[in-house]
Formats: structure tokens, sequence, C-alpha cells
């Protein structure tokens, strides 16, 4: 039907920004970020998320297969679907219409490590796997003005994380739901210890598994943020991830 057509303007903009990328010697990922739309968490909308990609993959088979990548879906949330369950008609989708460009899957739950545990590995062998690392997130997401309205009243908290150090921050904030996530914060001690251990559970899985892991997003929003704690927690995110050869 007429509204599984992609609009020619927009595919115009997509495929002239990837060639930019490609001659400037980049790699590039292409995914589906939908800020509005239902595809993933309303039931009836499904088969238009499959009909998008049906018709966007081709499109893209011409580029480069060795340096685009396509990726499915930036953090699934909410899905109306069994996402797991779903991922293998997406793939193939993907596939029939692009036959040797890389894909590259996810877990449910905006792309975090329980929802990458939760997958059983593709059929496809040309598939990466992905998964986002912002824990904790009261730390990473201290001040965000988006998601959860409580991170909005949590600024200059320190990383690594004592009962200590915290208690101090969490005495001046009036909002209970903020408070009590800092408390909790510091009480669970946050430091590369325990981000090493997490990041060791999605290794695991991809040697397991004998899929290739990537950790497409990571870090902590700079605005409300002590540059050292900052700092602290990036090193101590990427030397774990290094570790584990994500």
């Amino acid at each position: 039907s007429a509204k599984h057509h992609l609009r020619q303007q927009g595919l115009e903009e997509l495929t002239t920004a990837v060639a930019r990328c490609l001659d400037a010697g980049l790699a590039v990922v292409v995914d589906a970020h939908p800020n509005e739309s239902p595809w993933v968490t309303a039931d009836d909308h499904f088969d238009e998320f499959i009909a998008f990609w049906t018709a966007l993959a081709p499109a893209l088979s011409k580029t480069d297969a060795e340096r685009v990548f396509l990726e499915i879906l930036n953090e699934p949330h909410n899905s109306a679907q069994d996402w797991p369950g779903a991922l293998p008609r997406l793939v193939a989708a993907v596939r029939a219409g692009a036959p040797s460009h890389t894909i590259i899957a996810t877990g449910e739950d905006w792309s975090n490590i329980p929802g990458l545990l939760a997958l059983k590995p593709l059929a496809d062998r040309n598939v990466v796997y992905t998964f986002h690392y912002y824990e904790p997130h009261t730390f990473t997401h201290q001040g965000a003005t988006w998601g959860w309205p409580p991170w909005k009243s949590i600024k200059g908290l320190p990383y690594p994380a004592t009962p200590e150090s915290v208690g101090p921050i969490a005495s001046e904030i009036k909002e209970p739901q903020a408070r009590d996530a800092v408390l909790g914060y510091g009480r669970e001690r946050w430091n590369r210890d325990r981000i090493r251990a997490q990041i060791q559970r999605a290794a695991a899985w991809g040697r397991e598994s004998h899929v290739p892991i990537y950790c497409g997003e990571f870090g902590a929003y700079a605005a409300f943020t002590p540059r050292e704690a900052r700092l602290n927690w990036l090193g101590d995110a990427a030397a774990s991830l290094t570790e584990a050869k994500i």
C-alpha cells in the first residue's frame, strides 16, 4: 500500500549522509530510532516495522557492505511483541533486502545487559549483538531533564560511591524518590569491580553464543556530573570493555 513506500526525499538525504561518512573514511551504523512511532509498542503496527525494513534494506544494499551496518532498532522497550521472538522475523526482512551487510541486533528494555542475556543467538551468522551501558543511571543520568523525573533533582554525585560520600548530598535533596536513589547508589558502593562484573556477564554471553559483542553507547551526562567523577566512571567502563574485548 502507499503508506509502505519510503519518502523519496528522506531516502535521498539518508543515502547522501551515508556516502559522505564513507568518503570521510568512517564506518556507518544505520539504525531505526523511533521517537514517536508505535512500531514496537503496538501489536497492530509491528507489521509496519517489518515493511519499513523490507523497503529500506534494499535501498542500503548498494552501500559498502564492509563499512555500513544495519541496526534493527535503537533501544527497544515496552514491546507489545515478545522481542526475542520477533527478532528473527526482523532479521529475515533485513537480510532479504541486504544479503551481504552485517546486521546489529539488541535486547529488550533499552538495550541493557539483561535484555541482551535474554536473547537466543540468531541463525544468521552475519550479526553483531549490541548493548548500551549507563549503569548506574542514578550517577550517569544525574540532572537529566528527560527520562525518570527524579533525575532532575540529583546533581554533584561522586564516583566511586560510598554511603559516606553521598550522605551529605542526599540530605539536601527534597524529592523523596531522588533522595532514596542517591542513598541506594551509596549503599551499592559503585566502583570498577561492580562495573567490570556487569560487563563480564555480557562478554560471557558472547563467548557462550560464539557471537561478537559491541557496546553501542556508554557515558555519563556532563552537565551536572563532577568532572573528576565522570572521568573516573568513563575510565572504569572503558577499561572493563577493553579487558572483555568488547
